[in-house]
């Protein structure tokens, strides 16, 4: 080996002490997308984990070099000089792990786990989506998808027959882990949400970035289940960071500045949904089709329950913390003598702010359905969310959270109408 190429491998072997000790790696800052930033550090850490040490090489190089400030990449680097010289891993030169060097070999896992993800279903050459995308409806043009297990993201284009993939990256979550239940607890929460706003940068500390998007967490179903906390939100990183570990905001969803640009212009907000899990599993089209069936008919009685303002099939749609006002003193005997010929005779039934005739005219395919990915309340049963538009003189989309019974059974534990531009 050169005395040129001992004297670099000594220099990055001090990157990972320094690293270790939390010492700054650089302060120059690329102009480079930080799309380029994570398709080189997957080819980084493929080859590392195919023991390609030359390929590994030659892409780390080029990493720092393009991305200075970017502390994982020193890391890799190094890395791969150790390797070639045959030594033992650098990190485990170090007697005690800094929380510097702690949270770069969480980013890398992270970030490892992702790249043997992505390289096995490509290597499968088909088309895989969430399970927990049932079916998505005409009235949701994007679908966010954050895997907080794993920190990635996954954006879907939902215009079409299918949902598409149009970009996955790299996320950091809460320092507390996941399944948020009550303030302060410093966790990402599980489950479906809509964005409600947008702050921009200039109205934000640097802390958060390039701004933030807004969630509602908690939204109906959490407050239901006794949940509390606040100011949940998708936002950017502090300007001066590059590498971020794992676990490092304080229950928010945080990504890189021009990744959290990017997602924002793409999005109309009020038309995506955002799906925080924990773990779920990818599934053809064709493994989707037999849930999809059964969560129409679902919808189908749901329908048809208030169509026919059937008093018992109403009350037995909810759970009884939830029967609507209109249905629980309903006296049925006063029902019956409402005139048959009356165009719509239990009008006075229908769900708050709907008109029974619109409600009737919403299609099973025209809604979406997705698994609520959080279990982790009291019981431990499933959640589902369906929602719609519904068209008409009072535009309005309607969402219901429904809860699987210890029998099996699914009812709607909340429903929510809300006004929409439609």
């Amino acid at each position: 080996m050169s005395s040129k190429r001992v004297i670099k491998q000594m220099l990055l072997g001090l990157v990972v002490l320094c690293c270790a000790f939390g010492y700054s790696i650089s302060s120059a800052k690329s102009s480079l997308s930080s799309t380029e930033l994570e398709v080189m550090t997957e080819s980084v850490l493929l080859n590392i984990l195919n023991a390609n040490w030359s390929d590994a090489h030659a892409t780390a190089e080029q990493l720092v070099a393009e991305f200075p400030d970017y502390a994982l990449g020193h890391l890799l680097l190094a890395e791969t000089f150790n390797q070639s010289a045959m030594q033992a891993p650098l990190f485990n030169q170090v007697k005690d792990y800094s929380p510097e060097l702690i949270a770069l070999l969480l980013e890398a896992r992270d970030r490892a786990h992702q790249s043997m993800t992505n390289s096995s279903l490509e290597q499968q050459n088909k088309t895989y989506i969430p399970d927990m995308l049932v079916q998505v409806g005409a009235h949701i043009n994007h679908v966010l998808v954050i895997d907080v297990e794993s920190s990635e993201l996954f954006l879907y284009d939902t215009t079409g027959a299918l949902p598409k993939l149009v970009r996955q990256h790299y996320i950091s979550s809460g320092k507390g882990g996941f399944g948020k239940l009550s303030e302060g607890d410093l966790k990402t929460p599980l489950g479906v949400y809509n964005i409600i706003g947008r702050r921009s940068d200039e109205s934000l500390p640097d802390l958060y970035g390039s701004g933030a998007l807004i969630l509602d967490y908690p939204n109906t179903l959490d407050r239901s289940l006794g949940r509390t906390g606040s100011g949940i939100w998708l936002h950017g990183i502090p300007t001066a960071d590059r590498s971020r570990s794992p676990r490092s905001s304080e229950g928010c969803v945080t990504m890189a500045n021009d990744l959290l640009f990017h997602l924002y212009e793409q999005l109309n907000l009020n038309n995506t949904h955002v799906v925080l899990s924990d773990n779920f599993n990818w599934s053809s089209e064709q493994e989707n089709q037999y849930a999809r069936e059964r969560f129409q008919l679902l919808f189908n009685r749901y329908i048809d329950a208030w169509r026919s303002a059937n008093i018992s099939a109403l009350n037995a749609l909810y759970t009884p913390d939830s029967v609507p006002a209109t249905v629980r003193y309903n006296n049925p005997a006063v029902a019956k003598r409402v005139s048959i010929n009356n165009q719509s005779p239990y009008q006075h039934l229908a769900p708050a702010g709907l008109n029974l005739t619109d409600l009737a005219s919403v299609s099973s395919e025209s809604i979406s359905i997705i698994k609520n990915p959080d279990v982790h309340d009291a019981t431990g049963l499933e959640h589902l969310v369906m929602s719609f538009d519904i068209q008409g003189k009072n535009p309005a989309r309607v969402t219901l959270y429904w809860s699987k019974t210890a029998s099996s059974d699914w009812q709607i534990k909340r429903e929510v109408v809300e006004a929409s531009g439609a």
